[in-house]
């Protein structure tokens, strides 16, 4: 865990993300935020995700981290995503250890989502809020490294170009299939690229838009990158 820890906080040294975090912070887009629920299943690094209800009026049905908007009573994003988690899984504040928050990344909704990386006890009675929440399930955070079920195609969005990955997971506990995509799939692997310090398996696909970064960490003041 500690490796982990290190090798995140070095990832916010780095140039690239100091870059990442001030194109985002001058966008003068919404503001939003969303806990990364990282926790030890064993020796299997889990991330805790959520599914959205199809009742909601944007993204229904999507596979998402637990967060929201920015209140105007939340003191900076970190705490937006921890009173998210306890309003849409019953995440206690006390099981929540934030390691680091990451750069921006906008949603088609036109919001700056901010992901607050964190270490959680996961030792507690999920309660999922009825209107937003319709399931809650781990998934190994390695998976969005593996092209193992994973599905890719380019597109043209607002004169943008880009990859949109989508990752097909079986969760056994849950019977059930989900399809994590978008906003959500690219968050995870940036997030997996910094942990296991490595390159995702389909990085040489030749059609391949990249949209994560994995900086030389023992450089991390290195300004001509």
């Amino acid at each position: 865990m500690e490796e982990i820890r290190k090798r995140i906080k070095q990832f916010t040294k780095s140039y690239l993300f100091k870059r990442q975090l001030a194109k985002g912070s001058n966008d003068g887009a919404g503001i939003a935020a969303v806990l990364v629920p990282l926790f030890f299943k064993g020796d299997k690094l889990q991330v805790l995700l959520t599914q959205r209800t199809e009742t909601l009026s944007s993204h229904r049905g999507d596979v998402a981290f637990p967060g929201g908007r920015k209140d105007l009573e939340d003191e900076n994003v970190v705490a937006t995503a921890i009173r998210e988690a306890n309003e849409e899984i019953g995440l206690p504040p006390a099981n929540v250890d934030v390691v680091e928050t990451l750069y921006p990344v906008k949603s088609a909704n036109n919001l700056q989502v901010y992901p607050v990386i964190s270490f959680i006890n996961p030792c507690f009675e999920i309660v999922l809020s009825q209107d937003e929440v319709s399931s809650a399930f781990t998934v190994p955070l390695e998976t969005f490294l593996s092209d193992y079920n994973h599905e890719m195609r380019n597109v043209h969005y607002k004169s943008r170009h880009y990859t949109l990955h989508t990752f097909n997971y079986f969760d056994i506990m849950n019977q059930r299939q989900y399809k994590i995509w978008g906003l959500t799939a690219a968050m995870l692997i940036q997030i997996s690229v910094i942990v296991y310090n490595r390159e995702p398996d389909f990085t040489n696909h030749p059609d391949i838009i990249k949209t994560w970064f994995l900086p030389d960490l023992t450089d991390c003041n290195n300004s001509r990158l």
